[in-house]
């Protein structure tokens, strides 16, 4: 009896690498994505049928794997992974003539809904959720031994919850010595030097706090003087403090 809406806790279970080999097969890729532990279809079958090991109940075992073949599928439609499979017009077919072939954006429309061990039929979803009731067994054309390419697994997906990467949004920012002050400060920078220079002033920020009151701009002269320290120590590496 299948576990209609058993849970598991995905983050009780120990993450594994992916098998290392170009393409891996459907079941291990979204086992891998759902719940960080690549399974084949025999072992992803079983555990759904039958149970899984001991874990906090937390996650869906359903709605990981079908948030997993949402998610899988989306990217491969946008061709940013690749996918392949058998294609099949019948369930009634020998398969011996049959040969792997690139699934285009197209079937990947389409051809959304997994069963195991690798297979993608019509539709959306999980197979065992329909009893494939929504297609006559004679003309239920499908994809048999569906493999995903590793490589592009690893690119897009973090083991485990089914989360896609995100790309870190870069900030440029300043560049060093760059702040909005930085060009009418280095005009007092010759003044500082000559004051440290002359051991009147120890240090950049003992210099300038000296000549504070020239620096342009709002705020106190202790926040002035902070300011023209850093921007004059941007500009004199060499010179430490």
């Amino acid at each position: 009896m299948r576990l209609k809406s058993a849970d598991i806790d995905s983050n009780a279970l120990p993450h594994q690498s992916l098998p290392e080999k170009s393409f891996v097969t459907l079941s291990e890729a979204l086992s891998w994505i759902a719940f960080g532990k690549p399974m084949n279809g025999t072992e992803l079958g079983d555990w759904i049928g039958m149970g899984h090991d001991p874990s906090p109940a937390n996650v869906d075992i359903d709605r990981a794997l079908c948030k997993a073949i949402d998610r899988l599928t989306d990217l491969a439609r946008g061709g940013k992974i690749e996918i392949y499979g058998k294609f099949y017009e019948s369930v009634m077919v020998d398969d011996r003539d049959f040969h792997t072939r690139p699934i285009s954006s197209e079937d990947l429309s389409n051809y959304r809904q997994f069963d195991t061990p690798d297979t993608l039929w019509r539709g959306r979803g999980l197979a065992w959720q329909n009893d494939r009731q929504d297609l006559p067994a004679i003309t239920a054309d499908h994809y048999r031994e569906v493999e995903v390419k590793r490589d592009d697994l690893i690119r897009f997906f973090d083991a485990g919850g089914g989360q896609q990467k995100r790309k870190p949004k870069s900030k440029p920012g300043r560049k060093r010595g760059s702040g909005s002050y930085f060009a009418v400060d280095k005009l007092l920078f010759p003044e500082m030097a000559s004051l440290i220079a002359e051991g009147i002033a120890l240090s950049s920020q003992e210099a300038a706090r000296k000549i504070a009151y020239k620096a342009r701009g709002g705020g106190t002269e202790d926040s002035k003087a902070t300011r023209l320290a850093k921007n004059f120590r941007a500009a004199n590496p060499e010179r430490g403090n």
